[in-house]
């Protein structure tokens, strides 16, 4: 298991873990959120989610290895989204590609080291910083942006890392906190307050597991987690169908 620190900030509390699962890992693309409709109230909250999806996504050598056959494909539409929100972060995700054309991504036997990562989590890392400053620019991208992180993290990352009690703690609690700060923060009250109620109810449980993890009283259980994930599992589903807003 490969772990390193992201930058944090306000909305952005958790470690950025990467996780690299030896074995056999499948086809599966986390991504896959289908086709957009025209909603010119809620494309960009959309574009913002699947951004946050993105770039969580990317701090998992598994995530890589899925898209290995199709990768520049892939990071082109990641592009996309990057230029339609006006951001100015193409160049690193060509970075970041480049690197990932070095690696054996296609090989599910491979052994990773540290050293062998070190330019793919360098260039993960310099996109990760440049990303976190473009989701700031307003409540809506910041909000959006957090929830499609948090869930995609939650639904597609927490079962890759079940071994990793602390690790998957550390998931968990981070996602809680910034969900629970997205709630009552009064920048983005606006926003959280034009959530569909569904997705506002898979927020709460997540928080409410989140809070199991700092306190010494409870004890966090596979049904807690099972909870979280399943929670995640819906504001993916929801984000996927755009019915994240009422």
């Amino acid at each position: 298991m490969q772990k390193r620190k992201a930058a944090i900030t306000l909305l952005t509390l958790s470690l950025a873990v990467t996780s690299i699962v030896p074995g056999s890992f499948g086809t599966e693309n986390p991504l896959d959120t289908g086709e957009k409709t025209s909603h010119p109230a809620t494309v960009d909250v959309y574009d913002w989610f699947q951004i946050g999806e993105y770039l969580k996504a990317c701090e998992y050598v598994r995530f890589y290895q899925s898209i290995a056959d199709n990768l520049e494909n892939t990071f082109t539409k990641f592009s996309d989204l990057l230029v339609k929100e006006h951001c100015s972060s193409q160049t690193l995700i060509k970075q970041l590609v480049e690197v990932c054309k070095t690696l054996p991504l296609k090989d599910p036997q491979h052994q990773w080291s540290n050293e062998e990562l070190k330019p793919l989590w360098d260039a993960q890392g310099k996109l990760y910083n440049a990303i976190i400053e473009e989701e700031k620019k307003t409540p809506e991208s910041c909000v959006f942006f957090n929830l499609g992180s948090g869930a995609l993290d939650l639904a597609w990352g927490i079962p890759q890392i079940q071994s990793n009690q602390e690790m998957l703690k550390q998931r968990v609690e981070s996602t809680g906190q910034t969900f629970a700060t997205l709630s009552s923060y009064e920048l983005y009250k606006g926003v959280y307050g034009s959530l569909n109620p569904d997705v506002v109810h898979a927020m709460e449980i997540i928080m409410s597991v989140s809070s199991k993890v700092a306190d010494p009283m409870e004890e966090l259980t596979d049904a807690d987690i099972s909870r979280a994930v399943e929670a995640g599992k819906v504001i993916r589903a929801l984000a996927k169908q755009h019915k994240l807003l009422k």
